[in-house]
């Protein structure tokens, strides 16, 4: 029988890359990263994660992993909030 990965939960992602729980949530529900409920919880398995961080970094347009780039950052400008 093959050795199951050790699966990752919401909470490990949270902690380790500071991301917002209900992003993550977002992301799970809606299928822009694979994953599993057992039970009540989601659980990713690794592969996946790695899977999503390459297209995301793709997406991005990075180089290397530091997170630098050649592409030229253009400013996006922000929505005025009514008085």
């Amino acid at each position: 029988m093959p050795e199951m990965p050790d699966l990752i939960a919401i909470a490990d992602i949270v902690e380790r890359y500071g991301v917002n729980e209900w992003t993550v949530r977002q992301w799970l529900t809606t299928g822009e990263l694979r994953g599993f409920k057992l039970g009540r919880a989601w659980r990713i398995d690794p592969a996946d994660w790695a899977a999503f961080l390459a297209r995301r970094r793709g997406a991005a347009g990075l180089d290397d992993v530091d997170g630098t780039t050649d592409a030229p950052v253009a400013a996006v400008p922000r929505p005025r909030r009514r008085a």
